[in-house]
């Protein structure tokens, strides 16, 4: 058992192996019960709360305890003139009149003896009454304050924060075994050899675009923004393959993004008229001398896309995207954002007036029906069917 003064509540320290914690209260039996829910955690301790009266103070024992209120047999009947008056009066149940002021106060024990006394029989069996009551006191403020914090856990709804990314097999993890597994593993999955994802990677960190994070490596920055863009895959099932959260996993895609955006001008370059003939030209009798002059192909396709609802009709839920590579299968200009519902020689049209796509003289570009003939452009013949698989 273990007992503190109320002044002292706040410096108690309650241990794990303890399940008995009492808190001897003086007379300001409110104060404790504001302070006692909230340093204990009742639903873990068992809290016991004794009153005392005017002695307060740490006991060990019930009986200890009660001679220290008493004072001595038979203060407490002092200045009555029957037991019963001063049981009464130690109870509360009665007042007594003082000295001053004719105020009334609680009865407290008198520190002279009265020529009252009652038999030993009779003390102990007051003792045992006295214990009694102070137990019922006890169980009934334990019984309040048991039922004010289950009405606080009752009201309180807000569940508790559960952490959600823990599995062993981070993206870090997943990313090392992609890499260094079957290559064609790697392809699948980044859209890129691995000499390739190291070489690109290498790239962006040489030029300080990406660099490590304390949880990130700029290997996992460059592989989530390769999975995005190469499966357009949703932010959740990105989450669930890394590890990270959404937050995590957007700010890197999006500083990925603006990385590779910065190299464009360095790699992405349109062919000049001084370029030599492409050796897939140079070195086929079918081709050369008849296209030596011919420096890529124009396509169009469609992606889908989400737009606001008054443009809707034009795009048609998707865009329609130009790309130019050459024969090495190199892009040599992209022009995307346009609606869906756009020709494809319209989408041409605006990237030479807009885009500042331009055609060396003396070369020129196939295109399909869909572009028509036209000055740097060649269509195949009408009705000649290409589109062989």
């Amino acid at each position: 058992m273990k007992g503190v003064e109320v002044e002292e509540f706040r410096n108690v320290e309650v241990y794990p192996d303890e399940e008995l914690f009492v808190v001897v209260v003086r007379k300001n039996f409110k104060l404790c019960l504001d302070r006692l829910p909230v340093k204990l955690n009742m639903a873990r301790y068992k809290c016991y709360v004794v009153w005392v009266g005017r002695r307060p103070g740490v006991y060990y024992s019930w009986s200890e305890c009660f001679e220290q209120v008493n004072g001595y047999p038979g203060a407490r009947y002092k200045g009555f003139a029957t037991v019963d008056e001063g049981n009464m009066a130690f109870r509360g149940i009665i007042m007594r009149q003082t000295s001053s002021a004719n105020d009334t106060v609680p009865f407290q024990a008198p520190s002279v003896v009265h020529e009252t006394q009652p038999r030993e029989a009779e003390e102990h069996a007051l003792l045992r009454e006295a214990i009694l009551e102070e137990n019922a006191m006890f169980l009934a403020v334990g019984e309040m304050l048991m039922s004010s914090i289950m009405d606080e856990d009752e009201e309180d709804t807000t569940p508790i924060p559960r952490p959600m990314h823990t599995s062993r097999h981070t993206g870090h993890v997943w990313v090392h075994e992609v890499m260094h597994s079957h290559e064609r593993r790697c392809y699948n999955t980044f859209r890129m050899h691995p000499s390739m994802f190291v070489k690109l990677r290498d790239i962006l960190v040489e030029r300080e675009l990406i660099r490590d994070s304390r949880y990130v490596t700029t290997s996992e920055q460059l592989a989530m923004f390769l999975y995005a863009m190469g499966h357009g895959v949703v932010i959740g099932a990105m989450c669930e393959h890394f590890q990270h959260s959404s937050k995590t996993i957007g700010f890197y895609v999006n500083r990925v993004i603006k990385a590779i955006a910065l190299l464009r001008f360095t790699y992405i370059v349109l062919p000049s008229a001084t370029d030599p003939v492409h050796h897939r030209i140079r070195h086929d009798d079918w081709f050369y001398p008849y296209f030596k002059d011919a420096i890529g192909a124009i396509d169009g396709t469609y992606i889908p896309a989400h737009v606001l609802n008054d443009r809707q009709a034009r795009y048609r839920n998707r865009k329609n995207v130009m790309g130019i590579c050459g024969f090495d299968l190199i892009f040599h200009y992209v022009d995307v954002g346009f609606e869906g519902a756009a020709a494809d020689m319209t989408v041409l049209r605006r990237a030479i007036d807009v885009g500042c796509f331009t055609v060396p003289h003396g070369k020129y570009y196939l295109v399909d029906s869909g572009y028509g003939n036209a000055t740097k452009f060649l269509a195949p013949y009408r009705g000649e069917r290409y589109h062989i698989s």
